[in-house]
């Protein structure tokens, strides 16, 4: 019951989830767990069965976290993962463009070609995909292969942003020639296809891309 509920039963519930070496996993339960009780804490019936505090706030990230363990988040692909990742969409795709019209249903949906042809562009320049999102067309000088992303556009502190040109690689540059091939028509690389009088952004939501790709890896998770 939520009033018997201690710090001890929350670290009795991570600990497996840390043992079994998915750290990150155990950090993102830890986070939606703080964030229900904070949301219970302000609210009737469940803020009286929190009066003596909210357990959750008396473990920190850092106190789950191995001492040894590295972040997922500040490591990269290898050269095998790369590699694999691009038979991957490959097959994926040709899998189901060959699948019968009446079986399609039960193949799983390939990544559509610009989401594929944003992930090349975000792996081979090392830029956010937001910032890729928000590109214009005429931001991307083909005759230069350069690739300038806006001030605006660029995540971090408002007073110390700067626009920044991106030199791009023959594998890059190619990819943007892809992508125009099929948005070239449009003022933005990645324009928007519903727009509304909720969506007046003109290109896609920011974190549109990252939910297919991380739908597609739901059994990870």
């Amino acid at each position: 019951e939520l009033r018997a509920l201690t710090e001890a039963h929350i670290r009795d519930l991570l600990q497996p989830v840390i043992a079994a070496g998915t750290v990150r996993k155990a950090q993102v339960m830890l986070q939606c767990i703080k964030q229900s009780l904070k949301w219970g804490e302000k609210r009737k019936p469940w803020r009286a069965l929190l009066l003596e505090g909210n357990p959750a706030d008396l473990i920190t990230e850092d106190s789950i976290t191995p001492p040894d363990h590295r972040d997922e988040r500040s490591r990269v692909l290898s050269s095998a993962e790369i590699f694999e990742l691009s038979q991957l969409l490959k097959q994926s795709t040709l899998a189901y463009n060959d699948a019968k019209e009446g079986t399609k249903l039960s193949h799983p949906r390939p990544l559509k070609q610009e989401t594929q042809i944003a992930i090349w562009i975000a792996l081979s320049t090392l830029y956010r995909i937001g910032e890729l999102l928000m590109t214009r067309w005429e931001d991307v000088n083909f005759e230069a292969n350069t690739w300038l992303i806006r001030e605006e556009n660029v995540k971090g502190q408002r007073n110390k942003k700067q626009a920044q040109l991106v030199h791009l690689s023959p594998f890059a540059a190619t990819q943007f020639r892809l992508l125009y091939e099929r948005t070239g028509h449009t003022e933005w690389c990645f324009p928007a296809l519903n727009k509304s009088a909720v969506n007046q952004r003109g290109h896609v939501c920011i974190k549109s891309f990252s939910k297919q790709v991380g739908d597609r890896q739901s059994m990870f998770m």
